[in-house]
Formats: structure tokens, C-alpha cells, sequence
């Protein structure tokens, strides 16, 4: 009797077995299917808001491309998403890993170029001239910009500008669109004599050339914006003269990055910083026809 009941007991263990494993296997199939429906946000972020994203994401992304597909879905999407809509969060899903891609070039790109954040300039706030002068002798293009920057406080015009130069023989190309910038600013200034805002004029035209033969074509919209404001005389002449300007500087900072030995210039830019300053170029009026060789014309990094 109790042989029986004991072999009955073993069945029906055999049975809840079976039972158990059958119920564990269909849960993590169920799983797995849920697994492979990618996630989104509820909104896709705007290119703005992924431009302002730290270095630190940035690297992240780039790391994810370099692992695969799979990966940077792990960092874009956010919650789980319906099966049946998984085919359009897969169209979803590369838009936004090109897009990715795209910003992570540009970062890179406008690093190299100079253009920093307020945070990076913070860690530098507590240095002195002299330790920032350290830095510089060791090709620092950050420490270059803060002592730029420091010199313009000082008033030491002269200094500025041969340290915008040799930023610019390091590669930096933003200090040139910040001058673009001031000279097209004193040029309006009704307050100062006409002489003085005529050289101002040309400074802008030259540096904001200078800057675009290096494959920056901020320096151009900054001075179309400024042009549009202007008050002042132009002819085909001075448009010549500031042209020839740029590219004598442009020797002279091919100079200097060959005698330092540096990384040799590539004078060009990443697609998106192209396609985002094109289309502001095409909006601009250019009644004097200033520049055209530089307005849709661009090479694609």
C-alpha cells in the first residue's frame, strides 16, 4: 500500500514539474519578445537639446555606436514600446543614431576648433596669467582662449590678436569668429571716427575669411549679419584688399604650424555644422556680393 501510494506521489510531482517548467518557459519567451520591442520617449529631442549635451554623453554615444546598433538603442530609449509599433520605432531608432552620429562629429570637430563651454572655462578660472602661459607653451588651445580673454580686460589689443594668431596656427578657428564679431561691432559704432570704423571693417572682412579658408564659415555670417547693418562706403576694392589680408594670414599661420611641428590643417568641417550655417547663409542679404566664393561652396569632412 504504501509502495502505491508512493509511486503516485512521484507522478504527481513529475507532473507539477512539467506544469512549472512549461509556465517558466512561456514567461521568458514572453520576455524576450518584450525584449526585442525597442523603447522610445515620448518626444524626440531636438537637435539643440543634443548639442548642449556634456562631452561625457557625447563619449558615451560614440562608445555605444562602436559596441553596435543594439547598444545606442540602450542609450536613446527610454521605456518599453507595444510590439505591434515596433517596426516604426525601428525607423525611429536610426534617425535618431544618425542624428547622434552627426552631433558626436561636430562635437568633436568644434572641440578641436576652440569652442568651449562655460564649464571648461571654469576650470581654469583660479589660474594666473603665468600658469596660463604654461599651458599655452604646451599647445593648450583652452589656455590660449582664456588668456585671450584676459588680455581683452587688460586692453592689450596687440596681444589679443597675436594670440588669437597662434591659436589659430594650433588649429582653433572660434577666437577668429569672436573678432569677426567686435571689429563688426566697433565698424557700426556711429561714435568713432570714420577711420576708425573703416579699419574695423576690414578687420572683420579679413578675419572673417581667414576663418573660412580653414573651413569655419561662422566668421562669414557674422559679417553678412554685420554688412546688412552697415552705414559705411564699400567697394569691390576693399573686399579685394581684405581677401588678399586673409590669406597672407592664413600663410602666416601655415607657417607657424609647420615650424611647430603640429598636426597639419584640415580645412573643412563636419556635414552638420555645414548644413546648419549654409542654410543661415542663404537667408542672409549680400547686396555687395562680399564673399560668394565662400557661400555655398563647402567641403564635407
Amino acid at each position: 500500500m504504501l509502495k502505491k501510494n508512493s509511486g503516485k506521489i512521484n507522478i504527481d510531482i513529475l507532473v507539477m514539474s512539467v506544469l512549472i517548467l512549461g509556465c517558466a518557459y512561456f514567461f521568458v519567451l514572453d520576455r524576450k519578445e518584450d525584449s526585442r520591442a525597442p523603447a522610445v520617449q515620448d518626444e524626440p529631442q531636438s537637435v539643440d537639446v543634443i548639442q548642449s549635451a556634456s562631452q561625457s554623453r557625447v563619449d558615451k554615444i560614440t562608445q555605444a555606436m562602436h559596441r553596435g546598433v543594439s547598444a545606442i538603442k540602450s542609450v536613446l530609449y527610454g521605456k518599453s514600446l507595444p510590439i505591434e509599433n515596433k517596426a516604426e520605432a525601428e525607423a525611429d531608432g536610426v534617425n535618431k543614431i544618425q542624428l547622434l552620429s552627426l552631433q558626436a562629429k561636430q562635437q568633436k570637430w568644434k572641440s578641436k576648433r576652440g569652442y568651449f563651454y562655460l564649464p571648461d572655462y571654469q576650470r581654469y578660472e583660479g589660474l594666473n596669467v603665468s600658469q596660463l602661459k604654461k599651458k599655452v607653451n604646451t599647445g593648450d588651445i583652452l589656455a590660449m582662449s582664456m588668456l585671450i580673454r584676459r588680455y581683452k580686460k587688460a586692453g592689450y589689443k596687440s596681444l589679443v590678436k597675436n594670440m588669437v594668431l597662434h591659436s589659430a596656427a594650433h588649429g582653433a578657428t572660434a577666437e577668429l569668429t569672436i573678432l569677426v564679431k567686435e571689429y563688426g561691432e566697433r565698424a557700426l559704432n556711429a561714435s568713432l571716427s570714420t577711420k576708425v570704423r573703416l579699419n574695423s571693417l576690414n578687420d572683420m572682412l579679413a578675419f572673417a575669411e581667414l576663418a573660412a579658408i580653414r573651413g569655419d564659415k561662422k566668421g562669414i555670417e557674422i559679417g553678412l549679419s554685420m554688412l546688412d547693418k552697415n552705414d559705411l562706403e564699400l567697394t569691390r576694392l576693399k573686399f579685394k584688399r581684405s581677401f588678399a589680408r586673409s590669406w597672407d594670414m592664413y600663410y602666416y599661420i601655415l607657417g607657424k604650424n609647420t615650424a611647430y611641428n603640429l598636426t597639419a590643417f584640415n580645412n573643412t568641417a563636419d556635414a552638420l555644422t555645414i548644413s546648419e550655417v549654409d542654410k543661415k547663409l542663404q537667408t542672409l542679404p549680400n547686396p555687395h556680393g562680399w564673399a560668394k566664393k565662400h557661400i555655398g561652396t563647402f567641403e564635407y569632412k
